[in-house]
């Protein structure tokens, strides 16, 4: 399994939206695997909200922990099915495999959602089809 580097864009710090409104249902908390994720210039694992996530299996049922979605399947089969979306922005530098819940009901804005090591609004029409009880706002 290879390791993607996310964009400096995806750095902390926006205060974008992710979710268009306050209802929100969380997926379950498992383990997230930022150890997948190369480390920024400064060394440090930073995760921005708007991660489209997959799980090890697939599915929220079965899955032991959370894996960065991409179109590839990189992290092995299945982790091209979206799951959820990161709700907040993480600092895994420490602890690389943090607890995380995504949104898994939820109303959330396209254009500050993506996939790791693209830019934002990169989630694609198949993996928003795979999240359907998350609403692909556009506004």
């Amino acid at each position: 399994m290879g390791r993607l580097k996310t964009l400096t864009v995806l750095g902390m710090g926006t205060h974008q939206p992710i979710i268009a409104d306050g209802h929100v249902q969380t997926g379950p908390g498992l383990p997230l695997r930022a150890d997948l994720i190369m480390p920024d210039d400064d060394g440090n694992v930073i995760v921005a909200k708007g991660l489209a996530l997959a799980t090890d299996t697939g599915s929220l049922a079965t899955g032991t922990y959370y894996v960065p979605c991409t179109t590839a399947e990189t992290y092995g089969a299945n982790t091209g099915t979206a799951v959820g979306i990161l709700m907040n922005d993480l600092n895994a530098t420490e602890n690389t495999q943090p607890l995380v819940a995504p949104a898994t009901h939820a109303a959330a804005l396209d254009r500050f959602c993506y996939v790791i090591g693209e830019g934002y609004g990169t989630v694609t029409d198949a993996m928003w089809t795979a999240m359907s009880s998350i609403q692909r706002r556009s506004r």
